[in-house]
Protein backbone atom coordinates (compact mmCIF):
# COMPACT_ATOMS: atom_id res chain seq x y z
CA UNK A 1 0.00 0.00 0.00
CA UNK A 2 0.98 3.62 -1.06
CA UNK A 3 1.33 6.33 1.18
CA UNK A 4 0.11 9.62 0.72
CA UNK A 5 3.97 10.98 0.20
CA UNK A 6 4.38 8.66 -2.78
CA UNK A 7 8.01 7.86 -1.19
CA UNK A 8 7.53 4.79 0.97
CA UNK A 9 5.20 1.67 1.67
CA UNK A 10 2.71 1.10 4.39
CA UNK A 11 3.89 -1.16 7.04
CA UNK A 12 1.11 -3.14 9.13
CA UNK A 13 1.43 -2.29 13.23
CA UNK A 14 -0.45 -5.22 14.17
CA UNK A 15 -0.76 -4.96 17.79
CA UNK A 16 -2.77 -1.38 17.23
CA UNK A 17 -4.59 -2.43 13.93
CA UNK A 18 -2.34 0.61 12.01
CA UNK A 19 -0.38 0.55 8.54
CA UNK A 20 2.22 3.58 9.03
CA UNK A 21 4.39 4.92 6.76
CA UNK A 22 7.89 4.83 7.68
CA UNK A 23 8.40 7.81 5.15
CA UNK A 24 6.30 10.22 6.40
CA UNK A 25 4.73 9.21 9.35
CA UNK A 26 1.44 8.92 8.90
CA UNK A 27 -0.78 6.14 10.28
CA UNK A 28 -3.93 4.65 9.11
CA UNK A 29 -6.16 1.94 11.00
CA UNK A 30 -6.42 -1.19 8.70
CA UNK A 31 -9.93 -1.92 10.02
CA UNK A 32 -12.52 0.71 8.82
CA UNK A 33 -15.76 0.97 11.23
CA UNK A 34 -19.60 1.92 10.27
CA UNK A 35 -19.83 5.01 12.30
CA UNK A 36 -16.09 7.39 12.38
CA UNK A 37 -18.09 10.48 12.42
CA UNK A 38 -19.74 9.91 15.97
CA UNK A 39 -23.03 10.74 14.82
CA UNK A 40 -24.72 9.86 18.12
CA UNK A 41 -26.93 12.12 20.60
CA UNK A 42 -24.89 12.59 23.26
CA UNK A 43 -21.82 13.95 21.42
CA UNK A 44 -24.53 16.31 20.40
CA UNK A 45 -24.92 17.53 23.60
CA UNK A 46 -21.29 17.22 24.63
CA UNK A 47 -20.48 20.01 22.13
CA UNK A 48 -23.32 22.05 22.56
CA UNK A 49 -21.72 22.19 26.35
CA UNK A 50 -18.99 23.29 25.00
CA UNK A 51 -19.91 25.63 22.86
CA UNK A 52 -19.45 28.85 24.71
CA UNK A 53 -16.29 27.60 27.18
CA UNK A 54 -13.21 30.14 27.10
CA UNK A 55 -11.76 26.75 24.78
CA UNK A 56 -14.19 27.12 21.98
CA UNK A 57 -14.40 30.86 22.04
CA UNK A 58 -10.75 30.93 21.86
CA UNK A 59 -10.06 28.13 19.11
CA UNK A 60 -12.76 29.84 16.87
CA UNK A 61 -11.38 32.93 17.27
CA UNK A 62 -7.88 31.23 16.60
CA UNK A 63 -9.71 29.80 13.17
CA UNK A 64 -10.58 33.31 12.31
CA UNK A 65 -7.27 34.64 12.37
CA UNK A 66 -6.02 31.70 10.17
CA UNK A 67 -8.45 33.45 7.33
CA UNK A 68 -7.76 36.84 8.03
CA UNK A 69 -3.74 35.76 7.65
CA UNK A 70 -4.58 33.92 4.46
CA UNK A 71 -6.38 37.50 3.51
CA UNK A 72 -9.91 36.55 3.53
CA UNK A 73 -11.03 39.62 5.96
CA UNK A 74 -14.63 38.58 4.38
CA UNK A 75 -16.67 36.63 2.12
CA UNK A 76 -18.76 33.70 2.06
CA UNK A 77 -17.60 29.90 4.41
CA UNK A 78 -18.37 27.07 4.44
CA UNK A 79 -17.98 24.52 7.37
CA UNK A 80 -17.72 21.09 6.89
CA UNK A 81 -18.37 19.32 9.35
CA UNK A 82 -19.62 21.81 11.69
CA UNK A 83 -20.95 19.98 14.58
CA UNK A 84 -23.38 22.42 16.96
CA UNK A 85 -22.12 25.30 14.53
CA UNK A 86 -19.64 27.56 16.91
CA UNK A 87 -17.33 28.65 14.22
CA UNK A 88 -20.25 29.07 12.28
CA UNK A 89 -21.66 31.64 14.42
CA UNK A 90 -18.39 32.96 15.21
CA UNK A 91 -18.10 33.78 11.52
CA UNK A 92 -21.44 35.17 11.14
CA UNK A 93 -20.89 37.62 13.96
CA UNK A 94 -17.84 38.91 12.19
CA UNK A 95 -19.05 39.75 9.11
CA UNK A 96 -18.55 36.23 6.74
CA UNK A 97 -21.17 35.05 5.36
CA UNK A 98 -20.97 31.68 6.94
CA UNK A 99 -22.96 28.49 6.70
CA UNK A 100 -22.18 25.03 7.90
CA UNK A 101 -23.00 21.67 6.99
CA UNK A 102 -22.70 18.49 9.39
CA UNK A 103 -23.78 14.35 9.25
CA UNK A 104 -25.65 14.16 12.97
CA UNK A 105 -29.10 15.55 12.92
CA UNK A 106 -28.68 16.00 16.36
CA UNK A 107 -26.26 18.71 16.16
CA UNK A 108 -27.96 20.39 12.93
CA UNK A 109 -30.93 20.57 15.36
CA UNK A 110 -29.25 22.34 17.81
CA UNK A 111 -27.59 24.07 15.57
CA UNK A 112 -30.76 25.64 13.64
CA UNK A 113 -32.47 25.92 17.14
CA UNK A 114 -29.56 28.34 17.50
CA UNK A 115 -31.18 30.63 14.40
CA UNK A 116 -27.33 29.38 12.28
CA UNK A 117 -27.87 27.85 8.83
CA UNK A 118 -26.85 24.23 8.58
CA UNK A 119 -27.74 21.46 6.73
CA UNK A 120 -28.10 17.71 7.40
CA UNK A 121 -25.50 16.04 5.00
CA UNK A 122 -22.94 13.09 4.40
CA UNK A 123 -19.38 14.49 3.34
CA UNK A 124 -18.44 11.89 1.26
CA UNK A 125 -21.57 11.99 -0.46
CA UNK A 126 -21.48 15.70 -1.03
CA UNK A 127 -23.20 16.37 -4.47
CA UNK A 128 -23.50 19.95 -5.52
CA UNK A 129 -24.50 21.17 -2.39
CA UNK A 130 -21.96 24.02 -2.19
CA UNK A 131 -20.47 25.60 -4.56
CA UNK A 132 -19.25 29.55 -5.49
CA UNK A 133 -17.51 30.24 -2.11
CA UNK A 134 -14.39 31.96 -1.09
CA UNK A 135 -13.37 29.41 1.77
CA UNK A 136 -14.06 26.07 2.93
CA UNK A 137 -13.14 24.50 6.65
CA UNK A 138 -12.75 21.38 7.76
CA UNK A 139 -11.64 21.58 11.23
CA UNK A 140 -10.92 18.47 13.53
CA UNK A 141 -12.79 16.75 10.65
CA UNK A 142 -10.67 15.12 7.82
CA UNK A 143 -9.02 12.44 10.27
CA UNK A 144 -12.64 10.56 10.10
CA UNK A 145 -12.91 10.75 6.33
CA UNK A 146 -11.85 6.99 4.96
CA UNK A 147 -10.65 8.73 1.32
CA UNK A 148 -9.61 12.38 2.13
CA UNK A 149 -7.79 13.10 -1.23
CA UNK A 150 -10.98 12.37 -2.57
CA UNK A 151 -12.91 14.78 -0.62
CA UNK A 152 -10.69 17.33 -0.89
CA UNK A 153 -10.54 17.12 -4.82
CA UNK A 154 -14.21 17.15 -4.80
CA UNK A 155 -14.52 20.23 -2.81
CA UNK A 156 -11.94 22.42 -4.69
CA UNK A 157 -13.99 22.67 -7.42
CA UNK A 158 -16.84 24.58 -4.98
CA UNK A 159 -14.19 27.04 -4.24
CA UNK A 160 -14.44 30.70 -6.64
CA UNK A 161 -11.08 32.20 -7.93
CA UNK A 162 -8.46 32.91 -5.38
CA UNK A 163 -10.71 30.86 -2.77
CA UNK A 164 -8.92 28.84 -0.07
CA UNK A 165 -9.49 25.78 2.16
CA UNK A 166 -8.16 25.72 5.64
CA UNK A 167 -8.67 22.38 7.80
CA UNK A 168 -6.83 20.84 11.20
CA UNK A 169 -6.43 17.83 12.42
CA UNK A 170 -4.08 15.82 15.44
CA UNK A 171 -0.71 16.10 14.86
CA UNK A 172 1.34 12.59 15.03
CA UNK A 173 4.71 13.76 13.98
CA UNK A 174 7.44 12.16 15.93
CA UNK A 175 4.91 9.32 17.43
CA UNK A 176 6.36 5.77 17.64
CA UNK A 177 4.57 2.60 17.81
CA UNK A 178 5.19 2.00 21.59
CA UNK A 179 3.84 5.82 22.62
CA UNK A 180 0.77 6.06 19.88
CA UNK A 181 -1.36 3.68 22.29
CA UNK A 182 -1.18 6.46 24.44
CA UNK A 183 -1.50 9.29 22.76
CA UNK A 184 -4.94 11.37 23.37
CA UNK A 185 -5.94 11.51 19.93
CA UNK A 186 -5.73 7.43 19.23
CA UNK A 187 -9.65 6.55 18.80
CA UNK A 188 -10.00 3.16 16.90
CA UNK A 189 -13.35 3.13 15.56
CA UNK A 190 -13.72 7.23 15.65
CA UNK A 191 -10.32 8.33 13.47
CA UNK A 192 -9.14 6.43 10.34
CA UNK A 193 -5.80 8.74 9.42
CA UNK A 194 -3.37 10.24 11.85
CA UNK A 195 -1.36 12.93 10.03
CA UNK A 196 1.88 14.20 10.40
CA UNK A 197 3.00 17.61 9.20
CA UNK A 198 4.87 16.06 6.06
CA UNK A 199 1.33 13.41 5.23
CA UNK A 200 -1.15 16.79 5.76
CA UNK A 201 1.09 18.06 2.97
CA UNK A 202 1.57 15.68 0.72
CA UNK A 203 -2.42 14.97 0.87
CA UNK A 204 -3.14 17.88 0.21
CA UNK A 205 -0.75 18.53 -2.72
CA UNK A 206 -1.59 15.35 -3.81
CA UNK A 207 -5.47 16.47 -3.84
CA UNK A 208 -4.35 19.48 -6.26
CA UNK A 209 -4.06 22.34 -3.54
CA UNK A 210 -0.73 24.81 -2.70
CA UNK A 211 -0.06 24.18 0.52
CA UNK A 212 -0.04 28.32 1.83
CA UNK A 213 0.46 27.11 5.78
CA UNK A 214 0.34 24.45 8.61
CA UNK A 215 0.83 25.70 12.00
CA UNK A 216 0.31 24.37 15.51
CA UNK A 217 -2.69 25.98 17.81
CA UNK A 218 -1.08 24.02 20.68
CA UNK A 219 0.38 27.04 22.67
CA UNK A 220 -1.85 29.62 21.86
CA UNK A 221 -4.84 27.25 22.92
CA UNK A 222 -2.44 26.46 26.21
CA UNK A 223 -2.39 30.28 27.08
CA UNK A 224 -5.54 30.64 27.67
CA UNK A 225 -7.06 27.28 28.55
CA UNK A 226 -3.83 26.14 30.16
CA UNK A 227 -3.80 22.60 28.15
CA UNK A 228 -2.32 22.07 25.07
CA UNK A 229 -4.81 20.09 21.74
CA UNK A 230 -1.94 18.84 19.58
CA UNK A 231 -3.74 19.62 16.95
CA UNK A 232 -2.08 21.83 12.83
CA UNK A 233 -3.98 23.74 11.26
CA UNK A 234 -3.38 23.95 7.50
CA UNK A 235 -4.17 26.87 4.78
CA UNK A 236 -3.98 25.70 0.99
CA UNK A 237 -5.37 27.10 -2.67
CA UNK A 238 -6.67 25.03 -5.66
CA UNK A 239 -3.38 25.11 -7.88
CA UNK A 240 -3.70 27.53 -10.81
Amino acid sequence: MKCFCGEGEMKSWDRLDLWHCVSCGHSMHQTLHENPYKTDDGLADHFAELDSTPESDMLCSIRLGTLQTAGKLSGSIVDLGCSVGSFVRHAQHSGYNAVGFDCSPKAVQIARENGLLVDLVHLESLNGEIQGVDCITLFDVIEHISDPVALLQHVSGALNDGGIIVLSTPDASGLASDSFEDWRHYKPGEHIHYFTEASLRSCLELSGYSVLSVTGTEDRVRKYVGRSRNIMTATARVKS
